[in-house]
């Protein structure tokens, strides 16, 4: 059986770093790491991912948000599934 293949949109090196050793030591995962939108919109569309995590706060042009917009829209990545992974602290304001 193929690994599945795991697109991770993540800036922080560290976090990284982590990630790609508890997917790589579990066996059956193929990550591929992006600190850019641009960069995964880019190539997620040539070879599909089976799933994507997403950092909330990755902003690089556009927010995280917009790029799940976009991933709905688009007929090669709008059923891959997407979940947020945040390593960091977001500030929430109330108004």
């Amino acid at each position: 059986m193929p690994p599945f293949r795991i697109a991770c949109l993540e800036a922080d090196p560290d976090v990284r770093d982590i990630l790609s050793i508890v997917l790589s030591d579990v066996g059956e995962f193929a990550p591929r790491f992006f600190d850019e939108i641009e960069d995964a919109l880019f190539e997620l569309p040539t070879q599909p991912p089976d799933f994507i995590l997403l950092d909330p706060t990755l902003e690089s042009g556009m927010s995280s948000v917009d790029f799940c917009s976009l991933l709905m829209d688009h007929p090669f990545l709008k059923d891959v599934p997407v979940a947020f992974l945040g390593s960091g602290l977001i500030e929430f304001q109330s108004q």
